[in-house]
């Protein structure tokens, strides 16, 4: 909806920031962790993702639409 661009706008600002933080502190944590502890860091963030968006997509409450 028109009315909500800024919010969409935000939102978009907020993960792209949120993925760059994320990416940053990976880089910082694979000094400290072996290659192996890596990708069980990487593939829990990518299974923490793959629920919020199962659970957005298919468990979230239907909202009614303001005419």
């Amino acid at each position: 909806p028109e009315n909500q661009r800024g919010s969409y706008l935000a939102f978009s600002s907020l993960s792209f920031s949120g993925a760059s933080m994320l990416s940053s502190s990976a880089l910082i944590l694979s000094i400290y962790f072996s290659p192996w502890q890596m990708s069980l860091w990487i593939a829990c963030i990518i299974i923490i993702g793959i629920l919020f968006i199962y659970f957005g997509l298919y468990h979230s409450k239907k909202r009614e639409q303001i005419v």
